[in-house]
């Protein structure tokens, strides 16, 4: 199916010379105050009555998203700039550069939601402490506290990113609002960058020693609720530029 336009247009004063025929008319009927000769233009419009002004709207709807649209090039950067990565270490954890953290599974956990995204951050952190530098892949493919699940050999049956998907995506990003508390006692807040990092430190260690339970921690809040404040999205809107493939994306 193509792209399909709806174009509405409205004017609510006519020229006289345009209501001839409705003018006409009116002189046969009983006399009625008259209040400038009003009219839509069309059955779909409807008047506006603002005297002696003409109004025009236009509704454009495009239902086929298949169509690219106008890329420009406006010369905008993202700053500070990302950090270079290779995305085929982060299947391994094998990046020199990015290290990975992966809430582990509770059925009564307070962090289920983030258990279904594994995160990656820079092992070095930045001096920035108002954003979060993350990739994120499917965490739901994986066993409870432990590493992705085999389904097979020669056959890719990793779970994948799609369309339907974005708005779980927007709202599983490491709590930002946590690298702003102070440490307490010596800690930094749960969700933070520094504390994010212990964590994957630890679950690295863990699966250096064959660990199969690694993603297992005790000050996580994986398991109850330890930060600080807590994000709550009454509402979400999200505006797709482009569409994923249909296969989906790791």
């Amino acid at each position: 199916m193509g792209p399909r336009f709806r174009m509405i247009y409205i004017c609510d004063r006519i020229p006289e010379v345009e209501l001839g025929h409705v003018e006409e008319k009116r002189k046969k009927k009983k006399k009625k105050k008259k209040r400038g000769g009003f009219r839509p233009l069309n059955h779909t419009a409807a008047p506006l009555r603002h005297w002696d002004r003409q109004w025009k709207g236009g509704i454009v709807r495009l239902t086929n998203f298949s169509i690219e649209g106008v890329t420009l090039q406006t010369g905008w950067r993202p700053s500070p700039e990302p950090k270079p990565i290779d995305l085929t270490k982060l299947e391994t954890d094998s990046h020199p550069d990015w290290i990975s953290y992966h809430c582990a599974f509770y059925s009564d956990g307070f962090r289920r939601g983030h258990s279904y995204a594994k995160a990656f951050i820079p092992r070095t952190p930045r001096r920035e402490d108002t954003f979060f530098e993350q990739w994120i892949e499917p965490g739901w493919d994986c066993h409870p506290q432990g590493s992705l699940v085999q389904k097979g050999t020669g056959t890719d049956t990793y779970a994948r990113w799609t369309n339907e998907m974005i708005q779980f995506i927007v709202e599983m990003p490491l709590p930002v609002q946590e690298n702003l508390f102070s440490p307490i006692d010596g800690k930094p807040s749960t969700g933070s960058i520094a504390a994010t990092l212990e964590f994957a430190e630890q679950q690295q260690k863990a699966r250096e020693e064959g660990r199969e339970d690694w993603r297992a921690l005790e000050e996580d809040g994986s398991k109850t609720l330890k930060a600080r404040m807590v994000n709550v999205s009454l509402t979400l809107s999200t505006e797709i530029k482009q569409r994923l493939p249909s296969e989906g994306v790791r």
